[in-house]
C-alpha cells in the first residue's frame, strides 16, 4: 500500500460517510489499499443475498460496516478535529435531527462517521422502499442514541473527573 495523500484519504472519509459503496470501492482499489479486492468480493456477494431476500437489512447492514470499519483502519486517523459540545448534539438528537448531528461529528471521530455511513444506507433502502417506515425509525433512534453515548464515553475519556483519575493511578 502506498503512503495517501490528505486529500485522498479525505476523499474515502467523504465516500464513506456518503455510504457511496461503489465509488468507495474503487476509490480504495485505486489507493491500492490491501484487502479492496476482497472487501469488494464481501459487499457483491452481501448485495445479491439481500436482493435475492436470502438475508435481511440488519445483516446487510452489519457487513457493509464491517468492510468500512476495515477500510478505517487502514486510514490514517483525522488531525486536530475536536468534536462538538455534547450538549449541542444531545439537542439535535432530542430534536430529530439525527443527520445534521451525524454530520456535524463525522470529521472527528471513526465511530461518528461510521454512524454517518449507517444513516445514509438506511436512508436510501428507506427511499427506495426497502425499508419501512418503522425500521427507518428505529434505525435513526438507535443511530441518534450511539452517538450520544460515544460523545459521552469520549468527553469522560478526556475529562475524567476526580474520582476516575484516583482510580486510574493505581
Amino acid at each position: 500500500m502506498r503512503v495517501l495523500t490528505e486529500a485522498k484519504r479525505q476523499h474515502i472519509r467523504s465516500l464513506l460517510a456518503q455510504a457511496d459503496t461503489a465509488a468507495l470501492l474503487n476509490a480504495v482499489r485505486q489507493a491500492n489499499m490491501r484487502d479492496a479486492e476482497a472487501w469488494s468480493e464481501r459487499l457483491q456477494v452481501t448485495q445479491g443475498a439481500y436482493e435475492s431476500q436470502r438475508i435481511g437489512f440488519d445483516i446487510w447492514l452489519r457487513e457493509h460496516l464491517r468492510v468500512f470499519s476495515a477500510i478505517l483502519e487502514q486510514l490514517p486517523p483525522p488531525k486536530g478535529t475536536s468534536l462538538l459540545p455534547l450538549t449541542e448534539i444531545e439537542a439535535l438528537v432530542l430534536q430529530k435531527h439525527i443527520e445534521e448531528a451525524l454530520q456535524r461529528c463525522s470529521d472527528a471521530a471513526d465511530e461518528a462517521l461510521l454512524l454517518q455511513a449507517q444513516y445514509a444506507l438506511g436512508f436510501r433502502e428507506f427511499e427506495g422502499g426497502r425499508l419501512s417506515l418503522a425500521s427507518w425509525e428505529i434505525l435513526q433512534q438507535r443511530l441518534g442514541y450511539a452517538l450520544v453515548v460515544f460523545l459521552e464515553a469520549h468527553a469522560r475519556r478526556e475529562n475524567p473527573g476526580c474520582l476516575n483519575a484516583l482510580f486510574r493511578r493505581r
